[in-house]
């Protein structure tokens, strides 16, 4: 029996020898990895050949795959190797693999199976020259495999703490914060783990070390709870953890008008005073300022020492351990670059292997990102203990060597070739314990005259490489890039992820596209740069990158291809197809990014039970939707729509202890209160925001009007009143220069409708529609001021215009204010037929609309109302 073994490289045993494949092609045994993972469901012979023969034509290409099979079943002895005609797959009876077994296992939900099983990265340290599809495939596949991995890994860690098996849970939870250092659930599951186990003093340990790697790497303290912790395990309590309550939902784009009541201008409770809102700074650079300040190196001192025949290495003497007179933590990573290995067969090119070796030591002391082992020690090492050629077992007993030598954590080595008048630079980085491939760098090359121009491009490729790998903020997700950036792309986008993370969106594009510009094979900022822009509500521009990146499929990992669609859904009001492509990423990048947007996307598309279930499982203390202010808005609609109050209050009261003074948690908890009856909270939190700053999205006017509208259709209509006319009066009390734009005099105009100013709220539309200010909005509006002064004649005439809209990503919105005329002429049946066609034509689900006071007519209506709750 042949055993076929892609965990950890690519080889074939028969009954546990390995066999000699050597006469097989390197395409044909790549061939069989592909059929491996495609298992029982096969693969296409189209599909082989794509993967391996792209460049060919297809007659040529099926023809050498055919070629490439004959040769294995020669080479392997086995006439059915595989079995199929146009599906191909491995012949169950004659061949297994071990990812096979790896997946078997884990649908058996055998997790202890499939740790076994998995021996290391998906065909790790395996290259096919020639087969780029190939390589981007298995990338793919090597980010999927070991995702599942990792996920098995921590259900096993807490299995075995929920048995009381300490000492097993030490071990696997050590595992797993391997993974993930900057996890506080996985940290407090070691720091528990090893508590239980009678290790008091190493709990204390680990919790300190965990302690200090949040100071160092985020600037910031970890959560109280953690400190709790380890003040109680030092007074001899061994305190069981506290959950935090998760929290999810960027906050509805759309925020719809309230419906009139009795006016009544009633006293009302006096307002608390809020704790104000913590002064936030400007983003800065993604790395400390005492780093980023550091100077770098001009790249002539390099030309000078390159052609004086010098090293660097001695030039780098001086990047030690300590930086700026302080040591690193000791949970950073500790690096040795070894001297590069020449295989030009030109000994004139020797000095370009310690040049290499000084250079990228030099950049990442610079960084701050992990601690570098001395040049000079670098050299030495690397002299007496080689270079490690590969993973098999002589290449991990030379990187113990080198460990031992310098005490390295992870070492990074590499090679060049001379490829005609090219100098080629292959880098990769490697774990100095066990030989695991951490990651392989973009090879890079120069001409063969000018050695530093390669070694530059080698250097900044690899410090982008470690960013990704050991920036803590860094998230599973972003690491599934097809290829890690040259690090000042990497910065550019770390900046701009900071930036999003705030909700400023226009920064954080500007940012993200610089990125881009800097490195065209790093695809993600641009389409976080689509995020900001859809967010910004700039369909278009979102959209310009979409293109741009369709343009370059082949740059886009699965990950990057999910969340591409799920933001072009979006754009295009696809929201049920959003989900779905959600739930893809999901399986190729699991992660609290994927389940958020899971969340996100069900919401939009009335899912409301699948959305809370999504917001449930995700950890919104993870990934780089992490510190968004807005996320528990979608939870909170979803619980509040599926009439679960009490979740709903618990979800806003934890998004404002998370981010106090923010008015959009604001608006969140009013909206909570006003569902669970706590009125006289509502109303008090509502005035309180009046002395908060503006947020990115929201102001102290819409917490006002957000909670007036739900007062209004939860039956406190002198409350709702009170509060819509305290909304206008914000508005028109802000300054002439805000309240005078285009978009000041919109939002003043909507606010006199709101509070039911029908006249004044007549003369500002029709003064926009003259100026040609506020498009679908404007016409909307005096739709619906003809509507309620019973106009039918001049209602019609702007329903007609709204049927006449015709606007890229107009996503059912002009529909949607017919249905609100309708429903004020007193026509539920037709209401309800325009809401519906609406929805059919991309109108997302929005909090407001089952208050919104238009549809007063229509609320409790069963057609109508039924359009308004969850769809699942």
């Amino acid at each position: 029996m042949l055993q076929l073994r892609v965990l950890g490289g690519l080889s074939i045993d028969r009954d546990g020898v390995p066999v000699d494949a050597a006469g097989a092609q390197r395409k044909g045994m790549a061939a069989l990895a592909v059929l491996a993972v495609g298992g029982d469901r096969g693969v296409s012979r189209a599909r082989l050949v794509g993967l391996l023969w792209g460049e060919r034509d297809e007659d040529s290409a099926r023809r050498t795959l055919a070629q490439a099979l004959y040769q294995l079943r020669r080479t392997l002895g086995e006439d059915a190797l595989t079995v199929g005609t146009a599906e191909l797959r491995l012949n169950p009876e004659v061949v297994t693999s071990d990812v096979g077994a790896f997946e078997a296992a884990l649908a058996q939900d055998d997790r202890r199976g499939a740790a076994a099983a998995y021996r290391g990265p998906f065909l790790d340290g395996v290259h096919v020259p020639g087969a780029p599809e190939f390589e981007r495939w298995a990338e793919c596949e090597r980010a999927r495999i070991a995702g599942r991995f990792g996920r098995a890994v921590e259900e096993l860690a807490r299995e075995a703490t929920a048995v009381g098996d300490a000492a097993q849970a030490v071990q696997w939870w050590r595992c797993t914060a391997g993974v993930d250092p900057l996890s506080s659930r996985i940290a407090l599951g070691l720091v528990d783990a090893l508590a239980a186990s009678g290790d008091t003093a190493g709990a204390i340990r680990q919790g300190e070390l965990y302690q200090t790697l949040w100071r160092e790497e985020l600037d910031t303290e970890p959560e109280p709870a953690f400190a709790a912790r380890l003040a109680a395990l030092r007074a001899g309590r061994h305190a069981t953890p506290t959950g935090g309550v998760p929290v999810g939902g960027v906050a509805a784009a759309q925020k719809a008008d309230a419906a009139p009541m009795p006016p009544a201008t009633p006293s009302l409770p006096a307002a608390p005073s809020l704790p104000a809102a913590p002064a936030v700074p400007e983003p800065g650079p993604s790395l400390p300022p005492s780093v980023t300040a550091r100077r770098r190196r001009a790249p002539w001192r390099m030309r000078v020492l390159a052609g004086l025949g010098l090293t660097v290495a001695v030039g780098t003497a001086g990047v030690l351990e300590s930086r700026h007179g302080r040591a690193d933590p000791p949970s950073m990573p500790r690096v040795l670059v070894a001297a590069f290995d020449n295989a030009t067969g030109d000994t004139t090119l020797d000095p370009v292997g310690r040049m290499a070796a000084g250079w990228i030591t030099e950049r990442l002391g610079e960084t701050g990102l992990v601690r570098v082992v001395d040049a000079r020690t670098a050299v030495v090492a690397s002299g007496d203990a080689g270079r490690p050629p590969g993973l098999a077992p002589s290449g991990v007993d030379r990187l113990h060597a080198l460990a031992a030598a310098t005490g390295a954590d992870v070492v990074v080595w590499g090679t060049y070739y001379r490829t005609g008048d090219s100098l080629r630079v292959e880098t990769q980085i490697a774990d100095a314990k066990d030989g695991h491939v951490l990651q392989a760098v973009v090879p890079v090359s120069a001409p063969v005259v000018a050695p530093f121009a390669a070694i530059e491009r080698a250097r900044e490729a690899v410090t982008g490489a470690m960013a990704t790998l050991y920036n803590p903020r860094m998230s599973d997700f972003i690491r599934q890039s097809r290829t890690p950036p040259t690090y000042e792309a990497y910065r550019e986008a770390i900046a701009g992820w900071d930036l999003l993370a705030a909700r400023k969106f226009a920064e954080s594009a500007a940012h993200m596209r610089r990125a881009f510009a800097l490195d065209s094979t790093y695809p993600q900022p641009l389409i976080m740069a689509a995020f900001d822009y859809e967010a910004l509500a700039q369909p278009a521009a979102a959209d310009s990158m979409i293109a741009a990146l369709h343009a370059r499929p082949e740059r886009l990992s699965a990950a990057d291809q999910d969340l591409v669609a799920i933001v072009s859904d979006w754009l295009h009001g696809q929201y049920d197809d959003a989900v779905a492509a959600a739930h893809a990423l999901r399986e190729h990048a699991p992660g609290p990014e994927a389940d958020m947007l899971v969340g996100i996307s069900a919401s939009r598309a009335r899912r409301l039970r699948e959305a809370a279930d999504a917001f449930a499982r995700s950890d919104p203390e993870r990934g780089w939707m992490r510190g968004w202010a807005n996320l528990p808005g979608y939870q909170l609609t979803a619980y509040h729509m599926l009439g679960e109050p009490a979740a709903a209050v618990a979800v806003a009261e934890a998004g404002v202890r998370k981010f106090p003074g923010a008015q959009t948690t604001i608006i969140d908890l009013v909206i909570a209160y006003v569902g669970a009856g706590r009125v006289d909270d509502a109303v008090r939190t509502a005035i309180g925001a009046e002395g908060l700053p503006d947020d990115p999205e929201y102001d102290a006017g819409s917490v006002l009007w957000d909670c007036g509208r739900e007062l209004r259709a939860h039956g406190h209509p002198r409350e709702g009143d009170v509060l819509a006319e305290r909304a206008l009066a914000w508005y028109q009390a802000r300054p002439a220069a805000v309240r005078e734009t285009p978009a000041g005099r919109v939002v003043v105009a909507r606010a006199l409708y709101r509070a039911k100013h029908w006249a004044a709220a007549d003369s500002a539309f029709q003064a926009l529609a003259r100026d040609g200010v506020g498009g679908v909005v404007t016409v909307a509006y005096l739709g619906g001021l003809a509507a309620r002064r019973g106009d039918r004649a001049a209602a019609a005439r702007w329903d007609d215009a709204l049927a006449a809209i015709h606007v890229p990503y107009a996503n059912g919105l002009p529909t949607a204010a017919r249905a609100r005329i309708a429903a004020l002429l007193g026509d539920r049946d037709r209401a309800t037929a325009l809401y519906r066609r609406a929805e059919a034509e991309g109108l997302s689900y929005v909090l407001s609309d089952h208050a919104d006071m238009d549809f007063a007519s229509v609320r409790d209506y069963p057609p109508f109302a039924a359009l308004l709750r969850s769809r699942d």
